[in-house]
């Protein structure tokens, strides 16, 4: 089973002449498998820069919860309005990026794709911004507004 071996950022860029490789990054330390560190010590830089190339190109497109997105329901009671729609941080608070649309029973509906992390929003009923009573929490937008808070994982 290969060991890991850990090595400063500095030290690696040194023996490779100024190369980084960002994807072994972890804070300050860098993580090498066994392998290359065997081809450290053998002073073959060239393989070792192949075999790094290798294998950060093959970590290039792992699965990331940030690159991931996860479609949302938001609903809102609104029988007598005559518009509402959802505004937020991931739409640049933009009223007419995400309408909702009117249900049978009254409520509103819109379905918005949204990247793993915390959303600040609001509904926007009728041209007045409006909390969410089922938000998972509150928090404040850049102008020290109260707004709806939702995590998405």
């Amino acid at each position: 089973m290969p060991r890991d071996i850990f090595y400063r950022p500095a030290h690696i860029k040194r023996l490779l002449g100024g190369m980084s490789f960002a994807p072994f990054y972890s804070r300050s330390d860098i993580r090498v498998c066994e392998p290359a560190y065997k081809l450290m010590n053998a002073g073959k830089h060239s393989e070792l820069t192949m075999f790094l190339e290798t294998f950060s190109a093959a970590n290039k497109n792992r699965y990331s919860a940030k690159a991931s997105t996860r479609l949302i329901n938001f609903l809102y009671s609104a029988p007598n309005a005559t518009q509402v729609s959802v505004i937020g941080d991931f739409n640049n608070w933009d009223s007419e990026a995400h309408p909702m649309v009117r249900q049978p029973d009254g409520g509103w509906l819109a379905r918005i794709p949204l990247h793993h992390g915390h959303h600040r929003y609001q509904f926007l009923v009728d041209g007045s911004p409006v909390l969410d009573p089922r938000a998972q929490g509150v928090s404040r937008n850049e102008r020290n507004e109260r707004v709806s808070l939702l995590a998405v994982s």
